[in-house]
């Protein structure tokens, strides 16, 4: 029974609504192992959500990052 792509987007989700690092550090650890990781996924839907788990913790972790870049460059141009 395949239900990986589940337990990654269950997980992916609970980080999002509680920022709790376990659910972070679970990605981490089984994202590759549980299919999550290793190919381009090109679809999504109701039994498959292993784009959605790519999307959901780019957003999650890729987003808070760009905006400390913007405050970081933002600050400099000031400093100028």
């Amino acid at each position: 029974m395949w239900v990986q792509d589940e337990l990654l987007w269950a997980a992916a989700w609970l980080y999002q609504a509680s920022n709790n690092q376990y659910y972070l550090d679970y990605l981490g650890r089984n994202g590759d192992s549980m299919g999550g990781t290793g190919w381009t996924m090109t679809e999504f839907g109701w039994d498959v959500k292993y784009a959605g788990v790519q999307t959901l913790v780019a957003k999650v972790i890729i987003i808070p990052i760009v905006l400390k870049l913007i405050i970081i460059n933002n600050q400099s141009a000031m400093r100028i």
